[in-house]
């Protein structure tokens, strides 16, 4: 993600879970000091029930660490 490198921040991962086959959100792990940031897209999304690809949709400022959230999608 363009955020981590310029903050230097380029250690840590994300994992969503989906239902098999299909981009239904079932939850998320985010492990590294940006998760905080980058969680809250993806509750969104689940809370609104929209599936992974619609959640990566959501426009976000740039370069910020919910930006990354459209790499999963792709």
């Amino acid at each position: 993600m363009d955020r981590a490198i310029c903050d230097g921040a380029t250690r840590g991962f994300v994992k969503v879970l989906t239902k098999h086959g299909k981009a239904d959100i079932l939850g998320a792990t985010f492990v590294g000091g940006p998760a905080g940031d980058m969680i809250s897209q993806i509750t969104m999304g689940m809370s609104n029930g929209l599936k992974l690809s619609q959640t990566g949709s959501a426009v976000s400022p740039y370069p910020s660490y919910a930006d990354g959230i459209k790499n999963l999608t792709d």
